[in-house]
C-alpha cells in the first residue's frame, strides 16, 4: 500500500503541473490562430540566418544581430528540415520550445518541493506571461532561451539534492548551449558559482567545475566572435549592448538616475508577473513581520507609500507599460508601423483602469519581492553559519543569485521588457518555494485554498490577478497576430499588383525582410528601417498628403474590438 501510494503522488504532481498548464497553454495557443507565413518583431532577421544554414551548412547571421544565436538557428533548422523552411514552421519550433520549457518548469517546482497547487498556479502564471506567451507564437530568441534557463536550473537543482556529478555536468552543458543563443547566460555558471561557494562542508570539486563551466560558456562567446571574424561576417550591431553597457559605466555618476529607473521600472514588472503566486505569500509575510517587528504598523506603513507612490504614478501618466517592445498601451505589440512607431500617432489604448490595476499588482508585488529577497537572506546567512548541508537553502542562492547577476548589466545598459523573461523565471520559482518552519515567511505561506480568512481573501486576489494576465496575454497576441496578418495581405496585395517592396513603408518586418542593407543611412522624413521609396505605406491611420488605397477590418479581443490597418499611396500634386 505505501509503495502505491509512493508511486501515485508524483503521477499526481505530473497530471496537475506538467500536463495541465501545457494541455491549456496549447488549446489558448490554437485559439489565438498563430498561423500565417510572415515575420514577427525581429524574427524575419533569425529566419535569414535559418534560410542561409539550410542552403549553403554555413552560419551566417544577418547584420541586424546582437546575441551568439548559434542554438536558436540550429533549433529552428531541426523543424525546417523536415517541414520545409517557413515562418510557419519556425513559430511552430517556439510553440514546442515554449510547451517544453513550460513542462520543465513543473519539473523544476517539483525538484524544489513545491506544494502541488502552488506548483500549478505557478506553472500557469508563467504560461499566460504576456511576454512568454506572445513570443511563443514568434520566431524570437525568449522563449528558447528561457527554456534552456530552466533545463539548466532544473538539473543543477538536482545535482544540489543528489549530489551526482552528472547533474552538475548537464547543467553546465546546458548553460553553454543557452549561452549559444545569448551571451548573457553566462549568468547560470556563474550563479551555481555562487551557490556552491556558499555549500558547507564545500566540496572542491564540484566548485572547479563550475568556474570550468564559466570559463567554457565564455570562451565559447569568444571562439564565436573569432569565427565570425574570420570569415568577415561579424554583425555590425553583435556589440551595441556590451558597448552601452561599458558606456554607461564610464558615466556612472551621470546615469546613476537612468539605472535607478531601470531598477524600479524592472521591479514593477516583475512584480505584476509573479504577483498571482506573490500574494498568497502575504498571511506569511504578516507573521514573519509581526514576530520581528510591529507587524500591523509595519504592513499599514507599508501600504500608505504604495497608495502614494500609485497615485504619483497615475498624476505622473507613469502606469505601466513603461519599457519598449512587446507589452504596450494598446496590448501586444511591438507596432511597427510608420505613424504608431516613428511618428507617435496615437492608436487606441486599452482602458487608463486597466492599467491602474496592473501597476497597483506591480507595486505590491515589487513589495514583496523585496521582502522575499531580504527573508531569503537572511535564510542564507543562518544556513552558512549553521556549517550543514541545505539543498533548499542552496537552491534559494542559485535562483537569487541568478536573478541579480542577470539583472546587474540590464539595469546600467538598459533592456527591452522581454529581457525580464528569466528573471521572472527565477522569481516565480524562488516565490514558489515551501518555507521550512521557524524562518521568516513560515507561517500558513501556502495554504492558499481554504475557506479560513484571510486566506480566502488573497486566493480570490491570486485568482482574479492571473485571470485578468491570461485574458490579456491571449486576446492582445490574438489582435497583434491578426493585424500583422493584415498587413501582410495589404502588402501582398500591392506587390501582386505590380508595386514592387522598394516603393513601400511596410513597417519594420516588411523591410527588413525585403530590403535589409546593414549600410542603409536614414533619409530625413521617411522611417529609419530601410525604406527606399515611401510612395504606399502601410498604417494603422490615415496621414496627410496620402490617399487610401485599400483597408481591411482587423477584429479584436481587447477593446476597442476592432481597428482598421489601411495601405496608403501619396497623393498626387
Amino acid at each position: 500500500m505505501l509503495n502505491s501510494l509512493a508511486f501515485i503522488r508524483p503521477l499526481r504532481f505530473a497530471v496537475s503541473v506538467r500536463f495541465i498548464p501545457v494541455a491549456i497553454w496549447i488549446v489558448c495557443i490554437a485559439a489565438v490562430d498563430p498561423f500565417g507565413n510572415f515575420p514577427l518583431n525581429d524574427d524575419w532577421s533569425y529566419a535569414i540566418a535559418v534560410q542561409r544554414l539550410l542552403e549553403t551548412g554555413q552560419f551566417h547571421p544577418t547584420d541586424w544581430t546582437s546575441t551568439t544565436l548559434l542554438t536558436h538557428v540550429l533549433w529552428g533548422a531541426l523543424f525546417s528540415l523536415p517541414f520545409g523552411a517557413s515562418f510557419v514552421t519556425l513559430r511552430f519550433a517556439t510553440i514546442v520550445a515554449g510547451a517544453l520549457g513550460l513542462w520543465l518548469f513543473g519539473a523544476l517546482l517539483r525538484a524544489l518541493g513545491c506544494d502541488r497547487r502552488i506548483a500549478l498556479l505557478a506553472s500557469v502564471t508563467l504560461a499566460f506571461n504576456p511576454i512568454f506567451f506572445a513570443l511563443s507564437n514568434t520566431f524570437m530568441t525568449d522563449v528558447g532561451f528561457a527554456t534552456l534557463t530552466i533545463g539548466s536550473a532544473l538539473l543543477f537543482v538536482r545535482y544540489l539534492h543528489s549530489q551526482r556529478m552528472g547533474y552538475l555536468i548537464a547543467a553546465l552543458v546546458v548553460a553553454l548551449a543557452a549561452t549559444l543563443l545569448r551571451q548573457l547566460a553566462l549568468f547560470l555558471p556563474m550563479a551555481m558559482v555562487v551557490a556552491l561557494l556558499l555549500e558547507r562542508p564545500r566540496a572542491a570539486r564540484p566548485l572547479r567545475l563550475a568556474v570550468a563551466g564559466v570559463g567554457a560558456c565564455a570562451a565559447a562567446i569568444v571562439l564565436l566572435e573569432l569565427w565570425f571574424r574570420t570569415h568577415g561576417m561579424l554583425p555590425s550591431t553583435f556589440h551595441t549592448q556590451s558597448e552601452q553597457l561599458v558606456e554607461n559605466i564610464e558615466d556612472f555618476p551621470q546615469r546613476l538616475a537612468l539605472i535607478l529607473r531601470h531598477t524600479l521600472v524592472a521591479l514593477l514588472y516583475l512584480g505584476w508577473f509573479t504577483f498571482p503566486v506573490l500574494i498568497l505569500r502575504l498571511p506569511g509575510f504578516y507573521r514573519s513581520l509581526r514576530a520581528r517587528w510591529t507587524g500591523t504598523a509595519t504592513l499599514a506603513g507599508m501600504a500608505v507609500l504604495l497608495v502614494s507612490c500609485l497615485i504619483l504614478l497615475t498624476m505622473a501618466d507613469r502606469l505601466l507599460p513603461l519599457s519598449e517592445n512587446v507589452i504596450v498601451d494598446s496590448g501586444i505589440g511591438p507596432l511597427t508601423l510608420t505613424d504608431a512607431f516613428t511618428l507617435d500617432v496615437a492608436v487606441p489604448s486599452l482602458p487608463q483602469s486597466f492599467w491602474f490595476i496592473v501597476t497597483a499588482m506591480g507595486l505590491a508585488g515589487g513589495a514583496m519581492l523585496a521582502l522575499e529577497a531580504m527573508f531569503t537572506a537572511i535564510r542564507l546567512v543562518a544556513m552558512f553559519r549553521a556549517r550543514k548541508r541545505n539543498p533548499a537553502g542552496l537552491a534559494r542562492a542559485f535562483l537569487i543569485a541568478g536573478v541579480v547577476i542577470y539583472m546587474a548589466p540590464l539595469f546600467v545598459a538598459g533592456y527591452f521588457d522581454r529581457y525580464l523573461l528569466p528573471p521572472a523565471v527565477l522569481l516565480l520559482a524562488l516565490a514558489s518555494m515551501p518555507t521550512p518552519a521557524g524562518t521568516p515567511g513560515a507561517a500558513t505561506a501556502f495554504r492558499p485554498f481554504t475557506l479560513q480568512r484571510p486566506r480566502a481573501m488573497t486566493s480570490l486576489v491570486s485568482l482574479a490577478a492571473f485571470v485578468l494576465m491570461m485574458w490579456f496575454s491571449v486576446g492582445g497576441t490574438h489582435d497583434y497576430l491578426n493585424w500583422n496578418r493584415a498587413r501582410w495581405e495589404l502588402v501582398n496585395t500591392l506587390t501582386a499588383s505590380g508595386v514592387s517592396p522598394r516603393m513601400v513603408d511596410g513597417g519594420l518586418e516588411v523591410n527588413g525582410l525585403y530590403l535589409y542593407d546593414p549600410h542603409y543611412r536614414r533619409v530625413p522624413g521617411k522611417s529609419w528601417w530601410w525604406v527606399q521609396s515611401d510612395e504606399y505605406m502601410i498604417t494603422f491611420s490615415r496621414l496627410p498628403g496620402y490617399r487610401v488605397d485599400s483597408s481591411i477590418e482587423v477584429s479584436r479581443w481587447l477593446p476597442p474590438f476592432s481597428s482598421t490597418v489601411f495601405a496608403l499611396k501619396r497623393a498626387e500634386r
